[in-house]
């Protein structure tokens, strides 16, 4: 009888370690969604450089200020933008250094995304693992 109570107690403890992997997991796939969304958006921005440094100054351009609304502007510097360097710190840069520090950026995105997915499948690997401990616990 204590045999089998401990056998529960052992298959309890492996549900909940399963369920706070499984929440972590959750967690870990978010994370890579947000990098993956940020990388996709410095690519935007990319294009976007470069389609600008093919324009001629003055070219009227639509700018979007967020929400689906739109602003009439012209283009009056195609060389240089102002970059947000962080914590609300705006240089100008010459568009080549800004796609350069974009580039940088995504690289950087790309190894905290390879992070987050290797341990996403170490997680899963050993959810796998104690998954089938459990199976095979509750089988005997």
């Amino acid at each position: 009888m204590s045999n089998e109570k401990d056998k529960e107690a052992e298959v309890s403890r492996y549900l909940s370690l399963l369920e706070m992997y499984k929440e972590q997991i959750e967690s870990l796939v978010n994370q890579s969604q947000i990098i993956q969304a940020m990388i996709d958006e410095y690519n935007r921005t990319k294009l976007t450089l470069d389609k600008i440094s093919n324009v001629e100054e003055k070219t009227e351009v639509l700018v979007s200020i967020g929400g689906g609304v739109f602003v009439n502007a012209n283009i009056r510097d195609t060389k240089k933008v102002v970059y947000n360097i962080g914590a609300d710190i705006m240089i100008e840069k010459t568009i080549e250094e800004t796609v350069k520090s974009i580039d940088e950026r995504i690289n950087l995105l790309y190894e905290n995304l390879q992070k987050v997915v290797e341990t996403t499948q170490k997680l899963e690997e050993a959810a796998a693992q104690i998954s089938e401990k459990v199976q095979e616990m509750v089988k005997k």
